[in-house]
């Protein structure tokens, strides 16, 4: 019986070590990527509608999506996605708002904040009698979720949880195009949507411009002031991962955690210059919905249709 109980405690520290090497090897393969020329940006989309189009979608409260798509440039990234292709994203956010005029920040455009032209949908709620919630997107891998409250008139925050993002299980390639930006091979990844609903001024003056908003970071340049937007919109955040081992895909100096926010590779704490634009995370690229300008006929051509 000594004998048996002596081997068992053998047997038993034995697979202890083993786990315990195991784990350590588990910990060493997670190095992070690191990407020295990489670059992620995000852009929203820019449609073009016709006024018949825009009046029914007012009489119909129709919501538009606008795509929220991902831009990865730089040798070394694009030749992770083309020899691993197996990212995915920890829990992030992205926030928004309607601005006045085209830009990226509150000096060029900023938020439009007494008459919007445009419901944003967000969580569940009604406002002015319409069902505002977000609708499940089911053509996107994809699909963020609101805060637990109706939208900001001006501005939202959805969130997007690694459970329900891109993993090595459900291959992202069908969303995934190859293109080319200055001369060199790039890939767009069209991300989620965003829904806004236009209001019957949007006829008047037609033209919806939104723009990303990020205020997280004090040594960061913030798009906003945080006294403007008191409640949870302001943050955007991107944690992008290698999915294989859990390791980071990372900017040089950055976090080697397993869990990276881009929107912060410009700020001084990784020596950079404390801007959004760097050199590895673009910003976001803004867009909006705009009524499709059809020139004016010349007197010739009316007095031909006639």
């Amino acid at each position: 019986m000594k004998n048996i109980r002596l081997c068992w405690r053998i047997l038993h520290r034995l697979i202890l070590t083993l786990l315990v090497v195991a784990s350590g090897q588990v910990l060493c393969a997670a190095t992070p990527v690191v990407m020295n020329k990489g670059k992620v940006t995000l852009q929203i989309e820019r449609k073009i509608i016709s006024r018949q189009d825009a009046q029914n979608f007012i009489n119909n409260h129709t919501p538009i999506p606008l795509r929220v798509s991902l831009i990865f440039e730089g040798d070394d990234m694009v030749k992770y996605i083309q020899e691993k292709n197996d990212m995915y994203f920890s829990a992030s956010s992205f926030s928004f708002g309607l601005a006045q005029s085209e830009g990226n920040d509150k000096t060029s455009a900023p938020l439009e904040m007494n008459n919007p032209l445009a419901y944003i949908y967000g969580s569940k709620c009604t406002v002015d009698g319409i069902s505002l919630e977000f609708p499940r997107d089911l053509t996107s891998y994809t699909s963020p979720t609101g805060a637990d409250y109706c939208p900001r008139p001006h501005a939202y925050m959805v969130t997007i949880d690694r459970n329900t993002s891109y993993s090595a299980s459900i291959p992202y390639s069908t969303n995934l195009k190859e293109t080319t930006i200055n001369g060199k091979t790039a890939y767009v990844l069209e991300f989620f949507n965003l829904y806004f609903g236009l209001k019957p001024d949007f006829l008047n003056n037609p033209n919806l411009y939104v723009r990303g908003i990020d205020i997280n970071n004090s040594d960061m340049e913030s798009t906003d002031d945080q006294t403007t937007l008191i409640s949870s919109p302001g943050t955007t955040e991107l944690n992008l991962l290698a999915n294989s081992d859990g390791s980071a895909v990372t900017w040089p100096n950055g976090e080697s955690v397993n869990a990276t926010d881009w929107t912060q590779s410009g700020s001084t704490k990784y020596g950079q210059n404390g801007q959004i634009e760097t050199d590895y995370y673009g910003g976001v690229i803004p867009g909006g919905i705009f009524i499709e300008q059809v020139p004016e006929l010349t007197q010739f051509e009316r007095s031909s249709m006639a």
